[in-house]
């Protein structure tokens, strides 16, 4: 049993946030007014201090709209692998949901949030902006949440909002845009968008993202990386339009789309074998006994990760 919320908060640390849109946020984090609505388990969207047309959204504010459930875990499950340079996989704990307090975010997944929402506008890629993130403290113990500003007019790009066909089209284009970043910026994760109905597609939700690096990646671990993000964007795909009551007999198209710049030809059996061959003996966990030779003919064997190996930048050594 859980213990009742209540709203304990010893201290709270703002950063990169002033005036009344501080003096919002502390409000809403110490005692849970103005209410706001849900959006997510964690997430409340409040009204925007100056612009009507906008709002600002808590991410990690609370519990279902009420505190943080400080000393009680995210039970989700989740993890966040990272791959040595032969491919093998490790678990990055702070980056995990669990790593977070119930209805809270971690110290890495809201200062990722904040520094790469920063970056990617940098790059002129259409981002919900993130003006900033904090933590709240109660006796020992702290959680962190983000602090996002978003156009009333945003919504997910998820079907029953958006037509099967503009579902499909997003994935297409995320599976494009997270090729971009990680061969051209050093960037790899997995992210998801919003939109104004007719409008462009924004990214949101960054805070899977990490930097890759050659001096402590080889080509295979960025595959690992790359390919680790579009499982879960097509995973994603899937659960979405299953929610949404899409007919089964679509789910194909669905769950590829994320692949087709890296491998045109991919299929639903391309990605199947990988889940057999690949994610569940090298992915779901640290593995007792890791062949590096093996995993390369794994990778080497599947047209997907194949053209994943193709895509990866030079200054990746390859083996």
């Amino acid at each position: 049993m859980l213990p009742p919320p209540r709203f304990e908060i010893d201290n709270i640390e703002l950063r990169g946030l002033e005036g009344e849109l501080a003096a919002l946020v502390k409000q809403r984090m110490q005692t849970g007014l103005p209410v706001g609505s849900l959006d997510g388990e964690r997430s409340v969207r409040l009204p925007h201090p100056h612009k009507t047309d906008h709002l600002i959204k808590i991410k990690g504010s609370g519990f279902k709209g009420g505190p943080v459930w400080f000393g009680t875990l995210h039970r989700s499950g989740l993890r966040a692998p990272l791959f040595d340079y032969d491919g093998r996989m490790m678990v990055d704990v702070a980056s995990g949901h669990d790593a977070a307090y119930l209805g809270g975010a971690s110290f890495q997944q809201a200062s990722t949030e904040f520094r790469l929402a920063r970056r990617l506008a940098e790059l002129g890629y259409p981002v919900v902006p993130c003006l900033g993130y904090g933590r709240v403290q109660h006796k020992s113990l702290s959680s962190w949440f983000s602090v996002h500003e978003m156009r009333t007019e945003w919504g997910s790009v998820a079907p029953p909002r958006v037509p099967l066909q503009g579902y499909v089209a997003a994935k297409l284009e995320l599976g494009r845009l997270l090729l971009e970043l990680g061969t051209r910026h050093q960037l790899i994760g997995y992210a998801w968008f919003v939109a104004a109905p007719a409008g462009p597609l924004v990214l949101k939700d960054l805070h899977p993202f990490r930097m890759a690096d050659p001096l402590s990646m080889s080509r295979t671990s960025w595959v690992m990386q790359m390919f680790f993000g579009l499982h879960i964007a097509a995973l994603a795909s899937v659960h979405f339009a299953r929610k949404a009551g899409i007919a089964e007999s679509t789910y194909g198209d669905i769950r590829v789309a994320v692949f087709k710049t890296v491998s045109p030809g991919a299929t639903v059996a391309d990605h199947v074998a990988l889940s057999g061959e690949l994610v569940r003996p090298y992915m779901l966990g640290v593995p007792k006994h890791f062949d590096a030779a093996a995993l390369r003919r794994v990778l080497e064997g599947n047209p997907i990760t194949r053209g994943l190996l193709d895509a990866c930048p030079a200054e990746y050594e390859r083996w």
